[in-house]
């Protein structure tokens, strides 16, 4: 589905960079689906002047994209630590104790949940995928595998009543209809409640040029004024604000009832607005150096890849998160440059990446090859444990490469 509309303020959008066709970042091939043709899709970044949401124009039905889900929380230990983190930050700024409730919204696996259930906290978990649903109520997490939406928060107001605390942890980026989430929202949050929301930065990705965070999944692309007017239009508000390195760089926000004056917003909140206005983010000139940047990056990247397969050296890709699959397909690099990926995730073990076709192999494969000449580090947000586990290889003859935030050769 095509849209000329922004999907929360309704204003013209105004197309910034268009990458090409695509598959489905998170449909991992097997043997025989490497017999049939992929689906693939535009992926058209544009962006709204009026309120500044990054937005793509390509909308793929999200029942087509969620309701099988192939990646779990639990199976990176960086975002393992950090949703724990977040639950221990918010148990204690919240004074939360057994009498208080918790629902997570795009719940995944329940690693954010379990936190708070190990405490006698009320949890309850909203995810689309039912397979993931599935998995996570043999935990003893209470899930309803479904969209969240206006309808829906009406019919769990009857059954469970109010919340503390709201979350939307990497979720609010695949909601189609925002302001139906943000109305959602609203209606089972309590008077003195918070919803926490964590999503990718757009200025970071401005900033670090990382494109690969673009993908059809990801229906918006944040800036802390969107997401301002998103939840002014719907008697919410925006209190406090900050910036984080989840994923290469994301916001966290926090949000109450505009009603609510109890409490008051942040200076924190203020200078990052501040610094957004600065930079025009809603401006579709601003952009220009960044189309720049990622066309420059494609020449780079696949120069220094092909020449090193000229030289007969042997690449192996370290991760296969969705940013790589852009990553690749963009760039153009497949199968006869990569000779495979490796990944700690048993779903896309034994599989293929989908449009580019290189085989991903269980993590343990590196402890025996010695015929690696080069890791491509594609799962470069986790670079720091990535290459702690490379250096136990001890294999102090082989390159690492890391495309971002800039392209470099250790």
């Amino acid at each position: 589905m095509r849209i000329k509309r922004c999907r929360i303020c309704n204003s013209t959008i105004s197309n910034v960079l268009s990458l090409g066709k695509f598959p489905a970042v998170n449909y991992y091939l097997t043997l025989e689906d490497l017999k049939e043709k992929e689906k693939k899709y535009p992926l058209n970044f544009c962006i709204c002047e009026t309120c500044g949401l990054g937005q793509l124009d390509e909308i793929i039905r999200a029942g087509e994209l969620f309701s099988t889900y192939h990646y779990v929380s639990s199976s990176s230990n960086p975002l393992k630590k950090h949703l724990e983190s977040l639950g221990k930050v918010c148990r204690k700024k919240f004074a939360l104790n057994n009498a208080a409730s918790v629902l997570d919204i795009g719940c995944n696996d329940g690693t954010l949940l379990n936190y708070f259930k190990k405490f006698g906290i009320i949890t309850l978990g909203i995810d689309p995928a039912k397979n993931v649903a599935e998995q996570t109520k043999k935990t003893g997490i209470k899930v309803i595998s479904n969209f969240f939406t206006k309808k829906l928060s009406k019919k769990l107001l009857k059954k469970e009543g109010l919340f503390d605390l709201i979350f939307a942890t990497n979720t609010l980026a695949q909601v189609i209809d925002l302001n139906d989430f943000a109305l959602g929202v609203k209606n089972l949050l309590k008077v003195n409640g918070s919803f926490i929301i964590e999503v990718g930065y757009l200025p970071k990705m401005l900033l670090k040029k990382t494109f690969d965070s673009i993908y059809h999944e990801h229906y918006s692309y944040f800036s802390l004024m969107s997401l301002s007017y998103l939840f002014d239009k719907n008697a919410l508000e925006i209190y406090d604000a900050q910036e984080i390195k989840n994923h290469g760089g994301s916001l966290r926000v926090f949000v109450k009832h505009k009603e609510n004056n109890k409490i008051i917003g942040t200076n924190r909140l203020k200078n990052i607005l501040e610094k957004e206005h600065e930079l025009k983010i809603n401006d579709r000139k601003v952009y220009g150096k960044f189309v720049d940047s990622v066309l420059s990056f494609k020449n780079e990247f696949r120069d220094l890849l092909i020449e090193l397969k000229k030289e007969n050296k042997t690449i192996v890709g370290i991760g296969a998160p969705a940013k790589s699959v852009i990553l690749l397909n963009f760039t153009d690099i497949n199968h006869t440059v990569i000779s495979y990926i490796t990944d700690s995730t048993a779903y896309k073990q034994n599989r293929f990446m989908p449009g580019v076709h290189i085989p991903i192999m269980p993590e343990n494969k590196l402890n025996y090859d010695k015929s690696i000449d080069c890791f491509l580090l594609l799962a470069w947000t986790y670079k720091d444990e990535l290459i702690k586990k490379i250096r136990v290889l001890q294999r102090p003859d082989v390159k690492i490469i890391i495309p971002f935030p800039r392209l470099v050769i250790l």
